[in-house]
């Protein structure tokens, strides 16, 4: 429901270039509501891990760019955009994609999302951040761009109605829009409650979610 309604306030355009940077639990369900939703734009996903980009291109990403590659060099060439090495700074991206969903949200994500975006375009915040060091915004300002933020779940305009997102949730999935099933990566009993939280927050093997089952 929190990436849903991340969409659903904040839908890409017509010819908007999606990026959806982060590929875990948030990242992978914002690239299920958008397809769910209906866009059939091209959408870029960054992954960190080879097991959740492999889960990006089943769910419906376009193309995967791993974290550890140059992400300004990878996502130049997949939108056609050029770039440009100013003495000081990132590089600079003329072109690009038409709205970031940002499923990490740090610093280093912002400023970089910042210069992915073409000009008017949008950063739509759905990871939650705090107080971060080291901004530099001026692409805010001179390429006109919006940052903004997303927070749970409300209620959205669906089918002729308004109806509230959990709502939508449940009508998605009774009708197989979206499968949440294939997410969970790992289950344990209660009893193995050290386990599961040593397995979801150690990240040593392929984990997406983790369930405990009584």
């Amino acid at each position: 429901s929190c990436a849903l309604h991340a969409v659903m306030q904040n839908p890409p355009k017509e010819n908007d270039k999606i990026l959806v940077y982060g590929c875990g639990t948030m990242g992978l369900n914002t690239i299920m509501s958008i397809r769910a939703l209906g866009f059939k734009n091209e959408l870029i996903a960054v992954y960190s891990r080879k097991f959740q980009g492999d889960m990006a291109v089943k769910l419906g990403a376009s193309k995967i760019i791993n974290l550890r590659d140059d992400l300004f060099k990878r996502l130049a060439e997949t939108t056609d955009a050029k770039l440009y090495f100013p003495r000081i700074g990132k590089p600079a991206m003329e072109g690009g994609v038409g709205i970031v969903y940002d499923c990490v949200a740090n610093s280093g994500t912002i400023n970089n999302s910042l210069r992915f975006l073409k000009a008017r375009g949008r950063l739509v915040m759905i990871a939650t951040a705090g107080i971060l060091k080291d901004m530099d915004v001026a692409p805010l300002w001179f390429r006109e761009l919006k940052i903004i933020g997303s927070c749970e779940q409300g209620h959205e305009k669906y089918r002729e109605s308004i109806k509230s997102t959990y709502s939508i949730v449940i009508e998605m999935l009774q009708e197989k829009k979206v499968s949440l099933k294939q997410l969970v990566t790992h289950k344990f009993p209660l009893k193995d409650f050290r386990l599961a939280l040593k397995t979801a927050i150690g990240k040593k093997e392929p984990v997406i979610k983790t369930v405990l089952y009584n």
